[in-house]
């Protein structure tokens, strides 16, 4: 996704995209308390604007809460309290421990974890972390067990990927391009139905074990599509954020960088 955004700044063109997974795309997961009145947020804690308001902060200054208790029930493999400092969080093949750090008893001194939530579309695990002022999180792979790095806020968007062309031969070329898209379609169609074939193709040529292909695989989008109103805008977003992030250094239109196909 970043290449496509970056080069959209130059003379390429974002010709279509696959398909996004069949799965409903989930927003995000969090570990953002919401602050009762009269209650500081967690970032004005940080930033030295609470004043004399008690803090609301992500993190379990009271391990084990009622709210932590009810999104145990997201964890497939269960997640659990086995001490008032100590949480565990079970993966499809094993577990995992998070250990809160001391001082306990100030609330931006120590290490905090607290259970966040599951995303059964990604299936991934949210662990929410405050690490004295520093209010993050960290992702847990449900599948693998491998350990992500995440945020307080984690959003999702939908899983496309893109296929790019110098705009001169998308111009010039149509024909040949349709011919292109229309082989890579066809390969795709094959790779959707024979996974386990492709992983075992793609291992001794990319190091990466059959079974991790297969992973991988299973979770990858197949199909090739126009890209269409709700496409652009989503990748616009994300170029929005780019951009407000420092990362792109000046605003571009997503849209511009589309093929809309030959100019007549």
């Amino acid at each position: 996704m970043r290449q496509a955004i970056f080069r959209s700044a130059l003379p390429f063109v974002l010709v279509v995209a696959t398909v996004a997974q069949n799965h409903r795309p989930v927003d995000r997961l969090q570990c953002v308390a919401t602050a009762a009145e009269g209650m500081a947020s967690a970032e004005e804690f940080a930033e030295g604007k609470a004043g004399q308001k008690e803090p609301a902060v992500p993190v379990n200054l009271d391990p084990g809460n009622a709210e932590e208790a009810a999104r145990f029930l997201q964890a497939p493999h269960g997640a659990k309290r086995t001490g008032k400092r100590q949480l565990e969080v079970s993966w499809a093949k094993g577990r995992k421990l998070f250990k809160d750090k001391p001082p306990y008893d100030e609330p931006l001194d120590g290490v905090w974890w607290e259970y966040c939530g599951y995303s059964p579309t990604l299936k991934l695990h949210l662990i929410g972390k405050m690490d004295r002022d520093l209010f993050t999180g960290t992702l847990l792979d449900e599948i693998t067990g491998m350990m992500l790095p995440g945020g307080k806020i984690v959003s999702f968007s939908p899983d496309h990927q893109f296929y790019l062309a110098s705009r001169g031969f998308a111009d010039d070329h149509p024909d040949l391009l349709q011919v292109v898209l229309s082989e890579i379609a066809e390969v795709d169609r094959w790779a959707a139905t024979h996974q386990e074939e492709v992983a075992h193709l793609l291992s001794p040529r990319t190091g990466i074990s059959v079974e991790s292909l297969k992973i991988a695989l299973a979770r990858l989008s197949y199909g090739v599509t126009p890209l269409d109103d709700s496409v652009i805008a989503e990748q616009q977003r994300i170029a929005d954020s780019f951009h407000e992030l420092g990362l792109i250094p000046t605003r571009i239109s997503v849209r511009d960088a589309v093929w809309t196909g030959p100019k007549s």
